[in-house]
């Protein structure tokens, strides 16, 4: 608490040097610069910290094994297990209202995405790739925590940008391969353990191309 209110002076502090603020009647050029509590709260992000309710604790706990069957497998299958799983908690009404308040960037209607869903493949490709956009639920985090990505079941959801590659073999280029590899995605997701809502670095699949030994 105390490193928060030291950190909100410095941020006055430097807001009010921004506006040339200064206590009334001080001419001096030593004048402490300062800033009302309205200009300091502007600057200042307060936001809630999402629970989970009773009944979706409860539900968390009832699906343990579940849940440490679905971090196993993908583990072990990597990129095969892209897919997997299903939603172990239900996202309620309010919960839906507070998230798209705090966090409506994460979420877009699939009508307003990019193109996708085809061969990726120009002249200078080495590895062509399949993209497209998927609603992911069951995730592995930077950590090698299992997490569920906050989906809604409105069109409103998360779609992030996959990748398989659509040939095992280097274009042009000797002693190469094709191979899927994970990359970081920030998400909105229910942290089982903290039950939570809360942004996460998620990993997702990408196509790259990887020198091997002969």
């Amino acid at each position: 608490m105390l490193l928060f209110f030291v950190m909100s002076a410095v941020l006055c502090h430097h807001i009010s040097q921004a506006n040339h603020q200064y206590f009334v009647g001080s001419d001096s050029k030593d004048a402490y610069p300062a800033c009302s509590i309205s200009d300091c709260l502007a600057y200042i992000n307060f936001r809630e910290t999402l629970h989970l309710t009773y009944f979706q604790k409860q539900q968390v706990n009832y699906r343990r094994n579940y849940l440490r069957s679905v971090h196993s497998r993908l583990t072990s299958a990597g990129a095969g297990a892209r897919r997997h799983g299903q939603r172990v908690i239900e996202i309620t009404l309010e919960q839906q209202a507070k998230i798209l308040a705090m966090y409506g960037n994460y979420f877009t209607k699939r009508g307003d995405l990019p193109v996708q869903n085809s061969v990726q493949k120009r002249d200078v490709d080495i590895c062509p790739r399949v993209q497209s956009w998927d609603d992911l639920i069951l995730r592995l985090t930077n950590d090698d925590e299992l997490i569920q990505v906050v989906q809604f079941d409105n069109d409103d959801r998360q779609w992030i940008l996959e990748e398989s590659c659509s040939q095992s073999t280097c274009s042009f280029v000797p002693q190469c391969a094709c191979g899927t590899w994970t990359r970081l995605v920030r998400a909105l997701v229910v942290n089982f353990d903290e039950t939570i809502i809360e942004e996460k670095y998620i990993k997702v699949y990408c196509c790259i191309a990887k020198k091997i030994s002969v």
